[in-house]
């Protein structure tokens, strides 16, 4: 896993995924990793409460801290977590925001910037993967809307009867859209 590895490389105690879903500035947990992340698990939904990932966000900069509990919009729920550094970075592909990948560690002045270069260059690459997935997911579902689309185009020019093309058309049509009936 791409996040383990990460997690590993930069010596991270927590490394998260998160997706920005239609037009909601939150963000929500995607996946996570590292050694922290089970004792210690990461908050399923970042909203603008936590204004750091907010700004990372909202500004597509990367934001490093490496004295959380002393910055002045440090969260509390995070500094009750021992969390003393962090590193957040925008995900984004082709110019469009698709989330944010962050880092923590409960060791102050963790990421140095030699971790921050290896942290961000892997970063971008999970953006681009990011992006690959949601055009295959959105390629996918397109193609099986195609299909239902010809197959109804067949059965309204394989019989002239009226009955039989109305229960193919009704049944080819409730694959795409749940009904009870159709008159």
């Amino acid at each position: 896993n791409v996040l383990d590895e990460l997690s590993r490389l930069i010596q991270a105690d927590w490394v998260t995924l998160r997706q920005a879903r239609g037009e909601e500035q939150s963000l929500f947990l995607v996946a996570k990793a590292g050694p922290a992340t089970m004792a210690k698990p990461p908050m399923p939904v970042l909203t603008e409460r936590e204004t750091l990932a907010a700004n990372a966000f909202r500004n597509m900069e990367t934001i490093v801290v490496n004295d959380y509990d002393s910055h002045p919009v440090a969260s509390p729920a995070i500094v009750s977590l021992g969390m003393k550094s962090m590193v957040l970075m925008p995900l984004q592909a082709h110019g469009r925001r698709l989330g944010l990948i962050n880092a923590v560690s409960s060791d102050k002045d963790h990421f140095t910037p030699e971790r921050v270069r290896l942290f961000t260059a892997i970063g971008e690459g999970v953006g681009v993967l990011f992006e690959n997935t949601r055009l295959s997911q959105e390629l996918q579902a397109h193609t099986e809307e195609m299909a239902v689309v010809d197959e109804v185009a067949r059965i309204l020019s394989s019989t002239l009867d009226i009955d039989q093309v109305y229960e193919n058309f009704a049944a080819e049509m409730q694959k795409l859209v749940t009904f009870d009936g159709a008159s």
